[in-house]
């Protein structure tokens, strides 16, 4: 399961997932073997460059998704095996800082 937690700009866009699987799942762990893949938004192919945030930009990443998805937040944190009592930034950064997050970034910027 890959859950998109943030899609930036379109000037310059990147695309930031979520493992719902965490680590182990065989996607991530090719793309850590193999950083470039391409992925599809919309109706167009994109070759991408896949970036790994810290576990630092990852709670920042949960927090900020909370904030705009209080109820699916809560759910994907479920369904990961993180229990989220009061739904607080400090619960929502604790979880964040566990989850593999991989930002996708175009390698052509037309």
């Amino acid at each position: 399961m890959i859950e998109v937690i943030a899609h930036d700009d379109p000037v310059a866009p990147s695309w930031t997932v979520a493992s719902g699987f965490g680590a182990k799942a065989a996607w991530y762990r090719n793309l850590r073997a193999t950083p470039t893949a391409t992925i599809i938004t919309g109706a167009r192919r994109r070759e991408v460059v896949a970036h790994f945030p810290t576990s630092e930009e990852g709670g920042r990443l949960m927090t900020q998704y909370a904030v705009r998805h209080p109820l699916v937040a809560r759910k994907l944190s479920s369904f990961m095996g993180f229990e989220v009592t009061d739904g607080s930034a400090q619960e929502y950064r604790r979880v964040g800082e566990s989850i593999p997050f991989v930002r996708f970034e175009p390698t052509d910027r037309d």
